[in-house]
């Protein structure tokens, strides 16, 4: 278990970089479903401003924070990795993995 403990930061950076990509996509998924107008025919003024915090400007935050928190992750496993390739490869693959499970899990 020791083995992988130097690589916690590119699994890290490869969990917030399928969190970036999947809040990145998630206001174009909740438009196309049109699930915030499913009952309504005329919003009311108040309920349009929330309808866009949080469809548009609640995921565009969190996509923020979670590219920029890949950012930092990425460069600490640069840091803790002998090998740029590895922590590369690593960070790639988590990143993969968790983008399948996120995409399919959402459908």
């Amino acid at each position: 278990m020791d083995v992988l403990f130097k690589y916690r930061y590119s699994f890290l950076a490869g969990a917030c970089a399928a969190g970036g990509s999947f809040f990145g996509k998630l206001p174009s998924f909740i438009s196309a479903m049109n699930l915030v107008h499913a009952d309504t025919e005329q919003p009311v003024a108040g309920y349009v401003y929330a309808e866009f915090a949080l469809v548009q400007l609640l995921p565009l935050g969190l996509m923020l924070f979670f590219n920029i928190c890949n950012l930092r992750y990425y460069l600490k496993a640069l840091q803790m990795t002998q090998q740029t390739l590895t922590a590369t490869v690593l960070t790639a693959a988590s990143n993969y993995v968790i983008s399948v499970f996120l995409f399919i899990g959402n459908r």
